[in-house]
């Protein structure tokens, strides 16, 4: 038996990644088909047993970016009161392939039950709400720490959206290189040890999606390696693109290109004078091409809003599984992280890092502040701290904490007597934390300090919401 609903949900429109005015979760694994029959099959499904190999174009076609999922293909076109989370959506048996997975099917059980209450409050039927009430609903996902492709918070009770923000620092972003590893201890060892001294050849066509804050770019270096006796000719292009997730190999306009020397038997960083005056904001994907006996070397860090990728079998750019970015250094740095990004009302990084970061080299504690023009009431006070996004759940171990999470922090006004302490947390694990105050408190600024982090060298906040 197939539950039918109100939308019958297709692989067609997930590779494209269509934006549904309904969107209430989000996928992005690829679309896997198994082979019929299970464990009892006389074959291995076919993209197992070629090793997921994605220079191949019968395997690269199936991988898909981000994308939403509407709210209609969880609510039954023919019984009122019924709807699915999980495996039982309104899908096609290939889309089947890429939402069945396990966090995929958790954002769907969320999505409905926040339909459910919705529904119940408004004492409408599920179709209804789902029609009706799609705003209220993927207000409340955001608000809860969900992603919605496309959608950002549009609260009109966030008091935050309303406020300036400045910050006691931010971090002035300079690139990744193979030199500046910062261990992560709440990491399987093997990550590093698969991203560390790696390299993806020039012939596999490299690339890194990256941030600029729209000032002069410069110039950019890529460290390379050259196994040859002979200097190399490495094609370079910067391109602006639309997001991290911009795969398109053609799409977006060219910023810079040009055609590096890589000496013979070089092992060094290479400059590319892009003397970029004003470039735009957003996001960049720098590409290089050559030779397969020239290669560009992996970080040993990671950065949020980077991702390096090359070339896979359908022509288009992919995220590489590397868990390391490429080494790329920028001049002058990028303030890309600036306090602003925590009203962005994204708390993903997609066309921007939408993250704050204090400067590093300033130490701890640092701190963040939000002013309004005049007096407001506040009661509850939100706040979402960076984690790690590139990598799959068991790459961490048990109990694991993202350096970046604020350790020790304080929430204050001002008072008559100097600061006034609201709220203090001295061992905080969690990456989203809701305060709720005892008496509301007037004031014309909020102020976000952090005394320490779980590691990281930089204090960090994604989101700040105020009620």
């Amino acid at each position: 038996r197939r539950v039918m609903g109100l939308h019958f949900l297709n692989e067609n429109e997930l590779q494209r990644r269509e934006r549904f005015a309904d969107t209430c979760a989000f996928g992005g694994w690829f679309i896997d088909l198994h082979t019929p029959g299970g464990l009892l099959a006389p074959t291995s499904e076919p993209d197992s047993a070629i090793g997921y190999n994605a220079d191949l174009e019968s395997v690269a076609l199936k991988y898909i970016g981000p994308y939403g999922i509407p709210l209609r293909s969880l609510v039954s076109r023919d019984v009122s009161n019924l709807a699915m989370a999980g495996r039982n959506i309104s899908v096609t048996h290939a889309a089947l392939g890429t939402v069945r997975v396990m966090a995929t099917c958790g954002l769907m059980g969320e999505a409905v039950g926040t339909l459910a209450a919705t529904a119940s409050r408004n004492g409408a039927s599920l179709a209804h709400a789902a029609e009706n009430a799609i705003h209220e609903i993927q207000q409340v996902l955001l608000r809860n720490g969900c992603y919605l492709p496309g959608f950002a918070n549009s609260d009109p009770a966030d008091q935050a959206r309303r406020a300036s923000v400045r910050a006691s620092s931010e971090y002035a972003f300079s690139g990744l290189g193979t030199w500046d590893r910062v261990e992560d201890t709440g990491l399987r060892e093997r990550v590093w040890t698969s991203g560390t001294g790696k390299v993806v050849a020039l012939s596999k066509r490299p690339c890194q999606w990256f941030q600029i804050d729209g000032g002069p770019l410069d110039r950019l270096g890529v460290h390379l390696l050259n196994r040859t006796r002979e200097t190399q000719a490495v094609k370079a292009t910067l391109r602006k693109v639309d997001s991290l997730w911009d795969y398109d190999a053609g799409g977006g306009p060219v910023l810079w290109s040009g055609v590096l020397d890589l000496p013979a038997q070089a092992d060094e960083v290479i400059w590319a004078e892009t003397a970029l005056p004003h470039s735009p904001a957003g996001t960049c994907r720098l590409e290089l091409e050559g030779s397969a006996e020239a290669a560009w070397r992996c970080s040993s860090n990671r950065a949020l809003g980077l991702a390096g990728g090359s070339i896979i079998g359908s022509g288009r750019y992919h995220w590489n599984r590397l868990h390391g970015e490429m080494a790329l250094r920028m001049e002058p740095p990028q303030k890309v992280y600036s306090p602003a990004m925590v009203i962005s009302g994204l708390t993903r990084p997609v066309d921007a890092t939408n993250t704050w970061f204090s400067d590093p080299s300033q130490g701890l504690p640092q701190w963040i502040e939000l002013t309004w023009p005049e007096a407001v009431s506040l009661r509850t006070i939100e706040l979402t701290f960076p984690a790690q996004l590139i990598l799959e759940t068991h790459w961490e171990n048990p109990f694991y904490v993202p350096p970046q999470v604020a350790r020790r922090y304080s929430l204050s006004v001002p008072g008559t007597e100097g600061e006034r302490t609201l709220i203090r947390k001295d061992d905080n694990s969690n990456t989203k934390c809701v305060h709720k105050l005892d008496t509301p408190v007037r004031t014309r600024s909020l102020r976000l300090t952090i005394g320490e982090t779980h590691g990281g060298r930089s204090a960090g906040l994604v989101e700040m919401r105020c009620y």
